[in-house]
């Protein structure tokens, strides 16, 4: 796995966390990455675009992939949008980014 820098993840400043920008693609089998999609890590996740059910499975996502409480995870933008921004608090760059990718 490669350490170079990843425009989908960005340190956030004095290194409280991560932000990172995901594109979701509901409705699928299972959850799992599925590479990159402008900028963004591509995300599939189980649950259907309606009343918040594909967000929140997203964020149990990252709970699951980084091993913390849902709590330390906030979506920071595009509650209605494939386009998200996701803010992790209390994890490192390459500790997300290896475990994201895993």
């Amino acid at each position: 796995m490669s350490s170079g820098a990843s425009p989908w993840i960005t340190e956030l400043p004095g290194g409280a966390g991560v932000r990172v920008h995901i594109y979701v693609q509901p409705g699928a089998r299972f959850a799992c990455v599925s590479g990159e999609h402008m900028g963004c890590l591509k995300l599939k996740v189980a649950a259907p675009p309606v009343e918040g059910a594909a967000n929140a499975a997203v964020v149990e996502w990252f709970a699951q992939k980084l091993g913390i409480r849902a709590a330390r995870i906030c979506l920071v933008s595009g509650q209605t949008s494939r386009r998200k921004v996701i803010e992790v608090a209390g994890v490192g760059y390459l500790e997300a980014k290896e475990k994201l990718l895993l």
